[in-house]
């Protein structure tokens, strides 16, 4: 079976496109659902409720990915995502270097802001790593989040002949 190479493109744009619609729909959600009022009158993100908002995102990313996705083989879905993969690594390899000492100031401060929005649909089992490791393995929830993109694979059908 030959691969699609005009299809390889599908994973990574409904990645990055769905993640920069999707972390409005994240802000949004945090702001309505996971801010709590203090006895002070400050407010506070209460964690587990922003780890439900995270979830609630994850499943809207999955879910909405059907329609694109769902005319792919498994490979070309599971070739497609090493694609996302790979980016994520890259991503998090210069977010990691734009962070530390004098790197992490002025216009690289664009790149912090800007480079893990494009992969925000799927933080939420990071997140459950980053909450149970209780902050100890950040790089767990790296390893777990640049596996995610695999999941679409389910979606693939098992030939191209098939309807």
């Amino acid at each position: 079976m030959s691969v699609r190479k005009s299809v390889l493109w599908k994973v990574p744009v409904y990645c990055i496109v769905a993640s920069f619609v999707l972390f409005y729909l994240r802000t949004y959600l945090t702001r309505w659902f996971a801010l709590v009022r203090l006895p002070d009158g400050s407010l506070t993100n209460d964690p587990m409720r922003t780890l439900v908002v995270y979830g609630v995102v994850f499943v809207v990313g999955v879910l909405f990915g059907w329609p694109f996705l769902h005319s792919m083989t498994k490979k070309e879905i599971f070739l497609s995502a090493s694609i996302v993969a790979l980016c994520q690594l890259a991503i998090e390899a210069v977010f990691w270097v734009l962070t530390k000492g004098p790197a992490a100031t002025g216009v690289n401060q664009w790149y912090l802001w800007y480079l893990p929005v494009a992969f925000e649909w799927s933080s939420f089992f990071s997140q459950l790593a980053y909450k149970i490791t209780e902050s100890n393995g950040w790089w767990i929830g790296i390893v777990i989040k640049v596996l995610e993109p695999y999941i679409f694979v389910v979606y693939g059908k098992n030939s191209v002949d098939q309807d």
